[in-house]
């Protein structure tokens, strides 16, 4: 319930992420099936990420000026 209230709603995107890309793509795939039009998979999982960025994963904040970010963890 709380994911429709983001679905295709303008301004917003929803982040779809594991720890290891096992799980979540198969959940974005799900959604996108049932019409969500703005939701995006973290590729690589959250492992990957923090290796790439390990001086942690500020972008986000970077981000939120111009998107209502909502994160959930699959």
């Amino acid at each position: 319930a709380e994911l429709l209230a983001y679905k295709n709603q303008p301004g917003k995107i929803i982040v779809a992420y594991d720890d290891d890309e096992k799980l979540a793509p198969r959940a974005v795939q799900t959604l996108v099936e049932r019409g969500y039009d703005n939701i995006f998979l973290l590729s690589g999982g959250m492992k990957l990420a923090s290796k790439k960025f390990p001086e942690g994963l500020g972008i986000f904040k970077k981000l939120l000026p111009f998107f209502r970010l909502f994160v959930h963890k699959i």
